[in-house]
C-alpha cells in the first residue's frame, strides 16, 4: 500500500508544481515548494485520500519532510482495512 501512497503523492506533486519527485525529495529544499504550494498540496492530498484530514500544524511539518516521510505519516491515518 505504501507504494500506492507514494505514487499518488508523486502525481499530486507533478500536477501542482510540474516536477518529478523521488521518495527522498524534501518538499522545501529539493522541490522548492512555498507556503501556497503546501496549502494546495494539503488540499489535494485530503481530496485523494478520502476521509483524511491533515491539521494545519502537521501540514507545516510537511514542508521539512521527504515524500517518503509524508507517505509514512499518511499510512498512519489510513483506515486499517486500506493499509
Amino acid at each position: 500500500m505504501k507504494k500506492r501512497v507514494l505514487e499518488i503523492l508523486f502525481a499530486i506533486i507533478k500536477r501542482n508544481i510540474d516536477l518529478d519527485a523521488a521518495p527522498e525529495s524534501n518538499l522545501k529544499t529539493d522541490l522548492n515548494m512555498d507556503s501556497l504550494d503546501m496549502v494546495e498540496f494539503g488540499i489535494n492530498v485530503e481530496m485523494e485520500f478520502n476521509g483524511i484530514s491533515i491539521p494545519d500544524d502537521d501540514l507545516q511539518m510537511f514542508h521539512n519532510m521527504t515524500v517518503d516521510q509524508i507517505a509514512d505519516y499518511l499510512m498512519n491515518l489510513l483506515p486499517e482495512g486500506t493499509k
